[in-house]
């Protein structure tokens, strides 16, 4: 055999060695996470047909492979570590019990596109919570009452679906030009004059027939 069929062997015994002895991606620190999240993933990864008994046993391929979380009931999350590894979601229900959403706390989802946050004690918001999640299009917020800043929408322009269970301020639908469908307790009558393309509005009152005029 000539040298250079030497060498070629070698490499390609190299790199098949490379490939076996490579580890699989651990999934960063699923053990160490809420129990709720646990839970959460492996029942979601039991439902698209993988076998994923414990948190342990759980890839950073198969974590990062998740295109849903949280479909029977919101997952509860305490801070945005929780949610590292999980940037292939597309659709998450959360609750979150704190006093504060951290500015960071949808750093690790880029690709989401359907988000409901559930904040009971009616946690701060802060204004620039979605502005990791830009491809979001249905954004379900329940803040037990707490304010919603104004410029919340500002990162998500390509908003279609929006419900809220608190009186949003008119001049957050500035931000949401292309809204379609919108649920909400009341309705300010200035709103509809930023959402022209509305199509379904559910309200929990008896609306000013002002807010009309803007929707013939």
């Amino acid at each position: 055999m000539s040298g250079r069929a030497w060498l070629l062997g070698g490499c390609l015994l190299g790199l098949l060695w490379t490939s076996a002895a490579r580890p699989v991606r651990a999934a960063p620190g699923l053990c160490a996470r809420s129990a709720a999240l646990q839970r959460a993933v492996l029942a979601a990864l039991d439902a698209q047909g993988t076998d994923a008994r414990e948190c342990a046993s759980v890839t950073g391929t198969q974590l990062a492979g998740l295109r849903a979380l949280g479909q029977a009931e919101p997952v509860r999350v305490t801070r945005a570590a929780d949610l590292a590894g999980l940037d292939g979601l597309e659709t998450l229900r959360l609750l979150f019990e704190g006093e504060r959403l951290p500015p960071d706390f949808l750093a690790a989802l880029p690709r989401l596109r359907v988000l409901t946050l559930v904040t009971p004690f009616q946690a701060t918001i802060p204004s620039d919570l979605l502005a990791p999640v830009s491809q979001l299009l249905h954004l379900t917020l329940a803040t037990g009452g707490a304010a919603v800043p104004p410029d919340l929408l500002a990162p998500v322009p390509r908003l279609t679906h929006l419900t809220l269970d608190c009186l949003p301020d008119p001049a957050a639908f500035v931000h949401a030009p292309h809204l379609t469908h919108l649920d909400a307790p009341c309705l300010d009558p200035a709103v509809l004059a930023s959402v022209a393309r509305l199509t379904h509005l559910t309200l929990d009152c008896l609306p000013d027939p002002a807010a009309f005029v803007h929707a013939p």
